[in-house]
C-alpha cells in the first residue's frame, strides 16, 4: 500500500476556533489548533512544536475557494515563530465530476 492519509476539520465551540487533525499511515498526527475563517479564507496553524524531523516551527494551511469546483490549499511553515514563512506546497482540489 502507498502512502495514504485523512484529515478531519471541526469547529471547537468551546475555542470558537477551527481546527484540523491530519493521520496518515506513515504515523505522523499533525493538529492545526489555530484555525479562523477571514476575508473569505480558512487558515489552520499549529502551535510553534517540535516536528517529525525534529526542527521546532509553526504549520500553517490556507485554504482558498477559487470558484464553484475548484480550492486552493497552500502549506507554509516558520522556523522562527512566524516571522518568515517558507512555501512546503501548493495544491489544487477540483470537485470529482
Amino acid at each position: 500500500m502507498g502512502y495514504a492519509g485523512k484529515s478531519f476539520n471541526t469547529f471547537n465551540p468551546a475555542t470558537g476556533r477551527w481546527q484540523q487533525t491530519w493521520v496518515d499511515n506513515a504515523g505522523t498526527i499533525v493538529y492545526y489548533s489555530e484555525g479562523d475563517f477571514k476575508d473569505g479564507k480558512m487558515i489552520l496553524a499549529t502551535k510553534n512544536e517540535k516536528q517529525f524531523d525534529g526542527t521546532i516551527k509553526i504549520l500553517r494551511m490556507t485554504y482558498t475557494k477559487l470558484g464553484e469546483d475548484k480550492v486552493r490549499q497552500f502549506g507554509e511553515s516558520s522556523l522562527d515563530n512566524g516571522k518568515t514563512w517558507k512555501t512546503d506546497f501548493d495544491l489544487e482540489y477540483r470537485r470529482k465530476q
